[in-house]
């Protein structure tokens, strides 16, 4: 099961990695993200080094519009994965969110955090993760109470998938 959390923030501005590898730091996240260019050009996984392992997210930016919300003249970002890659996607969405002063939204729970919030609930979350590996849980991270509501928010974001397609088909 994968997880996916959704960061939006005013302009057209995308953080350099190097502004966002410090706000890691700052953050006391174990994160080390990899390179890949220019983050507005890039879309795909994303490698990240979690706690000295591999792991990583996908990643999708791009100006704020009908399909994936976010404010007017303002920019989305989707981070998208599952399992063991679930906490690198956590620390990295926080520290978005808190990096470009932009709400974080949860969409699998509901929840929309303000970038001050959004840090804490992320350690909260990466905790109830490590906790139920260590307890020999066989559930991912993403099915974690914390986490969300199993996979019902999958169907909903393959109907939106699905929906733009469509709309993209007829405006042409």
């Amino acid at each position: 099961m994968s997880m996916s959390l959704v960061v939006t923030w005013a302009g057209t501005a995308v953080p350099t990695r190097e502004a966002w590898q410090q706000a890691l730091d700052a953050a006391g996240m174990p994160a080390q993200l990899g390179e890949v260019g220019d983050l507005a050009q890039h879309t795909g996984f994303w490698p990240v080094t979690w706690q000295g392992r591999p792991s990583g997210f996908e990643w999708q930016w791009g100006p704020a519009d009908a399909t994936l919300g976010g404010p007017a003249g303002g920019s989305t970002a989707l981070l998208v994965a599952q399992g063991d890659n679930a906490p690198s996607a956590l620390a990295a969405a926080a520290t978005l969110s808190r990096l470009m002063n932009g709400p974080l939204e949860d969409p699998q729970s509901g929840d929309t955090l303000e970038p001050d919030e959004a840090l804490a609930w992320a350690w909260a979350q990466i905790a109830a993760c490590q906790k139920a590996r260590a307890d020999g849980s066989d559930a991912e991270c993403a099915n974690d109470p914390g986490l969300g509501r199993g996979g019902r928010w999958l169907v909903g974001l393959l109907a939106l998938a699905l929906a733009a397609v469509a709309l993209t088909l007829l405006l042409r």
